[in-house]
């Protein structure tokens, strides 16, 4: 460096000293040695797969979920498409669909949609409000990551005697057709999926439930959900409203209306059906009467030959697998030992 100036040297030495970071940033990092067997990411987005759905051939169904588990059990046999069910999750959670609030509702809604890779339709009710609460009710459950959302035309705050006698009371129209179009315009992402419910049925007569699902798929509702009385009402709702529709099944436990299979329902005409009780009515039978049987017997007399795979099938829906991998090819503390030795004998604990 003899016979350079000062600046010349501060000049070669940067630029040496650049060269010497661009080829260590070029430098490409190890491969991780171990593949995990986490659930594919969806080449769609959420919203994108539901709507799809709701356009696409055939009709589509769905249980009720209430939490993570069950919408994973749901997801692992196949459903495309699960659905968060007020009435459900008010039960679970023993705070009753009318008391729940919004906060409640986008908590259980990212709690779900962070475990599964299928689309979440969300019970939002009432929209907790007006016009302007339905607004910001959708940009909450949006953001919290549902894939849509579905509001009905009762009076809000639902009353309580709803859950036992099943009378409700409606809105005007009017004002549900203000809340739809907020409802629409909240949306960030033009694939979520706003959908209606009506119970002008009950309330008003069949005609005037026909006449609010045509005026609110017309105010921009995706999809309309009806609850007819009869098979035969059943049967003519497709011909009179020209737009998707969601069936509700009867089951044991609420309003007297016809169950259905998916098969019969999309004979005549409907898009969707929803089996808003069954699980959760299953679930509480079956955890009272085993609790039921544990105080009277002192044991479960649970079969190791039946519900020893159970007990790994419980964590492998909760992808522990791929926790389990990434430990083991990293964690000092973890199944592997040291990390980073490469085994290729190697296998997911099953």
């Amino acid at each position: 460096m003899r016979g350079l100036s000062r600046r010349d040297f501060g000049k070669k030495l940067s630029a040496g000293a650049l060269s010497g970071l661009a080829a260590s940033a070029a430098t490409p990092l190890a491969r991780a040695q171990g593949e995990v067997n986490s659930a594919k990411s969806s080449p769609k987005r959420m919203t994108t797969a539901l709507r799809d759905l709701l356009q696409g051939p055939g009709i589509i169904d769905s249980p009720s979920i209430y939490d993570p588990l069950s919408a994973k059990i749901a997801e692992s046999v196949g459903f495309r498409y699960v659905e968060l069910g007020g009435n459900a999750r008010g039960i679970v959670t023993c705070q009753i669909g009318s008391a729940m609030s919004l906060d409640d509702l986008a908590k259980t809604t990212r709690d779900i949609t962070q475990v599964i890779s299928i689309p979440l339709l969300v019970d939002a009710g009432g929209g907790f409000g007006e016009p302007a609460h339905v607004f910001h009710t959708v940009r909450v459950l949006e953001h919290a990551g549902a894939a849509g959302v579905f509001i009905d035309d009762q009076l809000f705050p639902k009353r309580f005697h709803y859950y036992m006698d099943g009378r409700v009371e409606t809105i005007p129209y009017q004002e549900m057709i203000e809340k739809i179009r907020y409802a629409v315009q909240a949306r960030r992402d033009r694939d979520f999926v706003v959908g209606v419910r009506t119970d002008a049925i009950s309330t008003h007569g069949f005609a005037e439930g026909v006449h609010r699902a045509n005026l609110y798929l017309q105010a921009g509702a995706d999809y309309a959900t009806l609850l007819p009385r009869t098979a035969e009402e059943t049967k003519q709702i497709p011909k009179e409203v020209p737009g998707p529709l969601n069936y509700v099944n009867g089951e044991p436990g609420l309003a007297k209306r016809p169950d259905f299979t998916a098969r019969e329902l999309g004979t005549m005409g409907w898009k969707m059906l929803s089996h808003p009780a069954s699980a959760i009515l299953i679930y509480y039978k079956t955890m009272k009467d085993a609790f039921a049987r544990l105080k009277e017997a002192g044991s479960l007399e649970m079969d190791p030959a039946v519900y020893g795979p159970v007990y790994k099938e419980v964590y492998q829906t909760m992808d522990i697998t791929t926790y389990y991998d990434i430990e083991y090819w990293t964690s000092r503390l973890g199944s592997r030992g040291a990390p980073g030795t490469f085994d290729p004998s190697f296998k997911a604990k099953e």
